[in-house]
């Protein structure tokens, strides 16, 4: 793991913490973002002293913790990895209505020509969205568990990493969708890249089987 960018604290009060844009990283460079294990995490932009800023919120599965981050004016400002802990996490990035977390509403993230890599870690995790983006870049990677990974961005990556995962990809555009390890099921538009990965009963929506797939679904 790269070297995690301090966060600026600008306002907190009882049960939300309030962080400011972190520090710039090297020029290139992602800035990376560790969260704990277990909760719900929802990125994109959001109201702000009347502005907006990309954003990201926390919420812990016991509902004791939650922090807001901030990850931009007007969007990213930065490109950033997103590191998740072993343990059941649910991850939205809004892509048509509103999303509310942390005393707010989050909105389609404005990628500003910037990157997403989320790193999901073991669990039965769930993804879903990315925002409508043809100036950035989003790739979910599902790591170990039986992860469900629900597209909705373009261009973008994903993988399931172990165990027996379902990939779903809803937007027009360049996406590509990696199964890996287990048994999985992927579904993507005709156009779109799909490597089902080495299970031995990998599903995918396909008529015309890939080679890496095994089995026909008529749906995931």
């Amino acid at each position: 793991m790269k070297h995690i960018q301090s966060l600026v604290i600008i306002s907190a009060f009882v049960g939300l913490i309030v962080a400011g844009v972190p520090n710039r990283a090297a020029a290139g460079e992602p800035i990376d973002v560790p969260l704990l294990n277990g909760g719900t995490t929802v990125i994109g932009m959001i109201d702000f002293y009347g502005g907006e800023i990309a954003a990201a919120c926390f919420t812990s599965t016991n509902l004791l913790t939650q922090e807001l981050l901030g990850l931009g004016l007007g969007g990213l400002d930065n490109s950033y990895d997103f590191y998740f802990y072993d343990g059941i996490d649910n991850v939205m990035m809004p892509a048509g209505a509103p999303v509310s977390a942390c005393g707010t509403s989050f909105r389609p993230l404005k990628y500003n020509g910037r990157s997403i890599m989320l790193w999901l870690g073991g669990g039965a995790d769930y993804f879903m969205g990315g925002g409508v983006s043809s100036s950035g870049n989003l790739s979910v990677l599902g790591e170990a568990g039986n992860d469900r990974i629900e597209l909705y961005a373009a261009p973008a990556a994903a993988s399931g990493g172990s165990g027996n995962d379902v990939l779903n990809s809803y937007q027009l555009g360049s996406v590509s969708l990696y199964g890996d390890d287990g048994n999985d099921c992927l579904n993507a538009q005709t156009w779109q890249f799909i490597s089902c990965g080495t299970g031995t009963a990998d599903r995918c929506t396909r008529s015309s089987l890939p080679a890496s797939c095994e089995l026909h679904a008529s749906g995931c």
